[in-house]
Order: C-alpha cells, then structure tokens, then sequence
C-alpha cells in the first residue's frame, strides 16, 4: 500500500492540525464508534493525550548545509471532547544546524492509526495495546522539537487538567478527630496555652514541652479516666 503524507501549504509554524485527514480517522474508527467530529477549537477538553508520529523535514533555508531530516518523534497532542469529538496538534521540529522551523510533511497513517486509537480508548472500546515499531533511529532532539518546548518552556499544554491530590502517608496524617479535645474555654487549658505562648516568647523555656506536643499532652490529661481512689 503506497505510504501517504500530508505538507501543511503555508509558512512554517511550531504547530499544525490536520482537519483535511478527518474522514480517514472517522472511517478508522466507524466499526465501533458510529459518529465522531473534529473541534478546531482547544477549549473544553475532557481528555488529553501526548503521542508520537511520524514524519520529514526540509529545511528552506538557503543558506544551510542541512536539506532535510526523518523522524519517529513527532510530537502530537491529542485531545478528546464530548460526544466522541477530537482534534490533533502535530508539532514542528527545527533543523539542527541553523535552528529555522523545517517544512513538516506528515505521515498520514501514523496519524491515522494514532488518533483512532485514543478516540476509540475514550470512548470505551476494548483495544490491545497498540504496537510500536522495534527499528530506532537517531535519539530524539528535546531543543529542537517545537512540542518538547512547548512543555519545558513554560506552561504545558495539560495545565489545565485537573491534577490527583497527593496521598499523604499515614504516619503524617494528622490525629483522628475522634480524639476528645479540651474546650478552648477551659481555664486550667487557657493558663497553660498563655503560660507557654510567654514561654516560648521569652526563649526561657527550660525542660517545657515543645509548642506543637503541648496540645497533646493536655488533651491527654484531660481525656484520661479519673482513678476512682487517690
């Protein structure tokens, strides 16, 4: 099957869509999912997913040794929306020798079966992991690549998902709030709170408990049982 590519018509840009590969990944994907669409529009993102694909470059600069280079890391963004909807940012690579924005063409099918893949992933649809190609090229250029940039060079394009709160370890967690605590309006716990507060104020606090075991050690006191005999 002769390989398809794609050549964005304008000037180089650091990112590019590809809405014109839209009826392809809605064939690719019509045996499990009966409608998709493509958003030109960024905003209101349920998902969002880093991949790669492939592609070459050409470099138009005139004056440059370097014509042209292939790469397996082309960064694309993936994004999903509701009601199966999609869109894709495919990110330009620059030439290592004069660092000007390459001419990107775009190898269709690895856009193609990429996409298809996540939309298919979020809509439900029971996959096997897809599999990649074993044969390496040269080590992927991080500086060079407009999508890598984009991330380490500030904000990143998934900011604005919402991140998990990290699991706090138990032994850092603090007491549970079944523990009787002692009425701030209590005067033995309003002396010693004073008492301390000076303390620590002054600097002269001898063999004192530290400030933050003093609530404890008072809320021990207090909750423990009174002996029945003295």
């Amino acid at each position: 099957m002769r390989k398809k590519s794609s050549k964005p018509k304008n000037e180089a840009k650091t990112s590019y869509m590809f809405p014109s590969l839209h009826q392809d990944v809605s064939e690719a994907v019509s045996s499990d999912i009966p409608r998709t669409w493509f958003n030109k529009q960024n905003g209101g993102a349920h998902h969002e997913y880093s991949t790669h694909v492939m592609g070459t470059f050409k470099c138009d600069n005139g004056g440059c040794s370097n014509h042209g280079w292939g790469s397996k890391k082309v960064a694309i963004l993936i994004r999903g929306f509701s009601g199966n909807g999609y869109n894709a940012v495919v990110f330009n690579q620059r030439c290592r020798s004069c660092n000007k924005l390459g001419t990107m063409t775009l190898d269709e099918t690895s856009y193609i079966e990429r996409v298809a893949y996540r939309v298919k992933k979020w809509a439900g649809v029971t996959l096997e992991e897809q599999p990649h190609d074993g044969r390496t090229g040269p080590p992927h250029k991080t500086e060079l690549c407009e999508g890598c940039q984009s991330v380490s060079g500030g904000r990143s394009e998934a900011d604005h998902i919402a991140t998990p709160a990290p699991v706090i370890p138990m032994s850092r967690q603090m007491p549970s709030q079944n523990i009787s605590q002692p009425p701030r309006s209590d005067p033995l716990f309003r002396a010693d709170l004073v008492q301390h507060t000076q303390c620590a104020d002054s600097g002269n606090c001898g063999t004192r408990l530290p400030k933050r075991n003093l609530l404890i050690a008072r809320t021990k006191a207090i909750s423990e049982p009174e002996p029945t005999s003295w």
